[in-house]
């Protein structure tokens, strides 16, 4: 069975308690205050798909500008803030 369970997780898959097979999501990200997801205006949430923020011209990216979906249902990195450029 463990095989099994390594197998799914791979392909973005888990077995649930009913033994049906779940497709693994993240939390959808918000999109940051005065910054936008690069190619897109929501960013998917399956397994291994990644996601990046850009910020508007005047602001200053804090955390991660590329989060990944990860095996666990968890976002790589760290949550992208928008912050204004000091001058």
């Amino acid at each position: 069975r463990p095989i099994y369970d390594a197998l799914y997780e791979m392909v973005g898959f888990k077995e649930t308690q009913k033994n049906r097979c779940e497709v693994i999501k993240c939390p959808l990200l918000d999109i940051p205050q005065n910054g936008y997801f690069v190619h897109s205006a929501l960013c998917l949430n399956t397994v291994n798909t990644a996601c990046g923020a850009r910020c508007n011209s005047g602001y200053q990216l804090v955390g991660s500008s590329i989060r990944l979906c990860q095996e666990d249902g968890t976002w790589s990195g760290h949550e992208t803030e928008c912050v204004c450029e000091q001058t």
